[in-house]
């Protein structure tokens, strides 16, 4: 509602899907992997309590409802489940789309995927590819099957425990704070017993519990597990937001140091929950080239050349080849000596760069892609 501007229109979606007579049922053999698309109990009332658990986060449908319509009467209308598929189905196929419903009609099963591919007996070594910095560039924001494949098969392999966790904002929270963990058992230990003075004391059993599950995690999946918790860590209340937050800053600042992986979190983090528990104004377009940020752009640059070279021949040339795709965007971009290239003063030039314009980012997006790959070697780093 609060995007769509639309309410009267989500609470005749929602009374319509509340008065269905048989309710939906996915029969899909992967349905529970989309659950969380649902409005409802998709898998019927036959389906685990863990998905009633998750649902128990929702009001009822008719407070939701009345939230949008103060004066609704509680009142939902009796509809046909099979009759309104019907009506849905010939809608589409008028305007030519069948094939993109045909798989959700009440009762018939949709066609199920491929199988994802077994997981890997083990960790792959660095990827050799062949990068094209533009269709990377082109790629940002969009799916494709590949993608989707690739998914599918990420998430099968992570353990079922964290699995499990990330939909809950509880789970959510203990998931996050388990990846902060320090790999040593002494310094995990004080992180342990500050956690438990600052969370409430079920979070605190939950990070532990999830211990040995996030240890044999794929390094590979740590951020990924930070992307499929925010859903659920968004519906945490203010305070506990705020009681999450400070969590986050005294397990990073535990050990008095800031990895690249910790500051790299709590980006995403700042980025992905900060708007939505204290809205602001998007950041307005102050850079039209980057002439005037040359050095946060060489900084940003210069970041991923030292991450990805170990000597300083390496990082020279990975910077040359990313610094190419800056030719014509009036940037002065110069390597900075690996000493000076600090997180905070990361922190400082991505604050600056967000108010670079569209067309700009671009190309900082194919600078970026091209120093990382330059020697066609990928690495999780």
């Amino acid at each position: 509602m609060q995007f769509t501007r639309n309410p009267s229109s989500i609470a005749g979606a929602l009374k319509k899907i509340g008065g269905l007579t048989a309710g939906s049922r996915i029969t899909n053999v992967h349905a529970e992997e989309a659950s969380h698309f649902f409005f409802g109990n998709g898998m019927g009332k036959g389906f685990s309590a863990k998905m009633d658990d998750m649902l128990a986060t929702h009001p009822p449908l008719q407070e939701r409802i009345k939230r949008m319509e103060p004066d609704f009467d509680g009142k939902l209308p009796s509809l046909d489940a099979a009759a309104v598929s019907q009506a849905q189905q010939k809608a589409a196929e008028k305007e030519g789309v069948g094939g993109l419903v045909s798989g959700f009609v009440p009762g018939r099963p949709a066609a199920a995927p491929a199988a994802p591919p077994p997981p890997p007996a083990s960790p792959a070594p660095p990827r050799t590819v062949d990068v094209d910095p533009g269709r990377i560039a082109e790629t940002v924001g969009t799916l494709d099957q590949e993608h989707l494949e690739l998914a599918a098969s990420f998430v099968a392999r992570l353990p079922a425990a964290l699995r499990e966790a990330v939909r809950d904002p509880s789970g959510a929270c203990a998931v996050v704070f388990g990846l902060l963990l320090d790999r040593d058992p002494a310094p995990r230990r004080h992180q342990m017993d500050e956690l438990q003075s600052t969370v409430a004391p079920a979070v605190h059993e939950e990070t532990a519990k999830l211990g040995p599950a996030l240890e044999h995690c794929p390094v590979e999946a740590r951020l990924p597990l930070v992307d499929l918790a925010l859903p659920a860590l968004r519906r945490l209340s203010e305070p506990q937001h705020r009681v999450f937050r400070s969590a986050v800053e005294g397990l990073i600042a535990a050990d008095a140091k800031l990895s690249l992986f910790e500051f790299t979190l709590q980006r995403v983090l700042l980025r992905h929950l900060e708007p939505h528990f204290h809205p602001t104004r998007p950041p307005v377009v102050a850079y039209g080239s980057l002439r005037a940020v040359s050095r946060q752009t060489s900084l940003l640059l210069s970041i991923l050349a030292h991450a990805g070279q170990a000597r300083p021949d390496g990082a020279a040339q990975a910077f040359a080849r990313g610094a190419q795709h800056l030719a014509d965007t009036r940037a002065t971009a110069s390597l900075l000596p690996f000493e000076q290239c600090g997180l905070a003063d990361l922190d400082r030039a991505l604050a600056t760069l967000v108010q670079s314009s569209p067309a700009m980012k671009r190309r900082l997006i194919e600078a970026c892609a091209a120093t990382i790959a330059f020697d066609k070697r990928v690495t999780i780093q």
